[in-house]
């Protein structure tokens, strides 16, 4: 009779240096590549995603986004000069935009849950987003001015022109 076999030390050591990819999203001039890598902490026995760029010419990649805190959910601005993430850095996450060009960053909103689906608006005055705690929000990166536009559920915000007259 055949004992089942455990894994070993060393199965679980591979298994943590494994990391994926996810959530790909070129930049408007075809340049860069944002993407989320996940990888594992076997201290924590935790995944970390983080947020990483990819010069299309040469291939190179370089850390945008890394640290104790999870980074994920990247989205160009239509410019592509910023991209907006959400960060969780010990507390809930947050909603923030980094502006390449300085390579600053600042949180845009201060939510008790968790946003999502981030949708950038054709001009790229604004960011819509949806909350946890229900309903479709849009924001302005810049002055932080945010408006519920919904108080529904929600899934995933898109932009449509406006009508024209």
């Amino acid at each position: 009779r055949d004992l089942p076999s455990f894994p070993t030390r060393r199965s679980y050591v591979l298994l943590f240096n494994l990391e994926v990819a996810t959530d790909p999203l070129i930049s408007s001039d075809g340049r860069t590549v944002a993407y989320v890598r996940r990888s594992n902490d076997i201290m924590t026995d935790k995944a970390r995603p983080t947020i990483w760029l990819i010069d299309v010419a040469t291939g190179q990649q370089h850390p945008l986004m890394a640290g104790s805190g999870s980074y994920f959910s990247p989205r160009w601005s239509p410019d592509g000069t910023r991209l907006a993430y959400v960060a969780a850095e010990g507390g809930s996450p947050q909603l923030y935009v980094r502006w390449l060009g300085s390579n600053e960053s600042a949180r845009i909103t201060g939510l008790p849950d968790s946003p999502g689906a981030l949708a950038w608006s054709p001009d790229g005055r604004l960011i819509a987003y949806v909350s946890s705690r229900g309903g479709l929000y849009v924001q302005n990166p810049e002055t932080h001015h945010e408006v519920q536009i919904w108080r529904g559920g929600g899934s995933s915000p898109s932009w449509v022109p406006a009508p024209r007259r």
